[in-house]
């Protein structure tokens, strides 16, 4: 991630509540104060719930991950299961580089919901996502509400990152194609997908502990 200094003007030691009425300067006045659950409320239980659905659910996460940059204003206002979806459906829509090809929207919140179709549209997310920890307001319109809410800057980035050629796990190029954008696959056998939940779990570890640096940074600048 890379983000600029307005993307994380989040005070973190107040809660949001479901009849928060809240405005983009909310988010980009220094004086805001908002909580932000840590790791966003993402456990690694939530993962594993993927894996144990199916080999295909948890790959998806791994690939998603290496398929779409989330700018940290745009995590800071989602569910948890609101952000696997993001990574779990980029896999999908990026297949065989389809969203290049799909006629797909380019406007950000058009391209959430399509992302929210092909994830709540698998029962074994529905699974996870009922699962989830949710302390925003959960229903779409009300997640519609909330991504309005983010800067036209974090809206363009999420947006460039997804229509992105997709890059692929080297296990599924031959080894003599060198026209493809790969990433290393710990799994390459395919043998055990735990592998993707410790990946995946440390991959949100990391960004956690990313927005927190950034966050201590703007802290210090004030």
């Amino acid at each position: 991630m890379r983000e600029n200094k307005n993307q994380l003007n989040l005070f973190i030691d107040e809660e949001i509540n479901s009849d928060s009425s809240l405005t983009h300067s909310d988010y980009t006045n220094a004086e805001s104060r908002i909580k932000v659950p840590k790791k966003w409320n993402i456990r690694k239980k939530d993962l594993a719930t993927l894996a144990s659905g199916g080999y295909d659910a948890i790959e998806n996460i791994f690939c998603g991950i290496h398929n779409l940059d989330m700018p940290f204003e745009v995590l800071d206002l989602m569910n948890p299961d609101e952000i696997i979806s993001c990574y779990y459906a980029t896999a999908l829509l990026k297949y065989c580089n389809a969203h290049l090809k799909s006629g797909l929207p380019k406007e950000f919140g058009d391209i959430v919901k399509e992302m929210n179709k092909e994830s709540y549209g698998s029962a074994i997310f529905r699974n996870m996502a009922k699962n989830c920890k949710r302390e925003l307001p959960y229903k779409p319109s009300d997640q519609q509400r909330r991504l309005k809410q983010i800067s036209t800057e974090s809206k363009n980035e999420f947006v460039d990152s997804f229509f992105e050629p997709v890059i692929v796990s080297e296990k599924y190029v031959h080894k003599d194609d060198y026209t493809k954008k790969t990433f290393y696959d710990p799994n390459i056998d395919g043998k055990d997908r735990a592998i993707y939940v410790d990946r995946a779990w440390t991959f949100f570890n990391d960004l956690w502990e990313e927005r927190n640096e950034l966050y201590e940074l703007l802290v210090g600048d004030r």
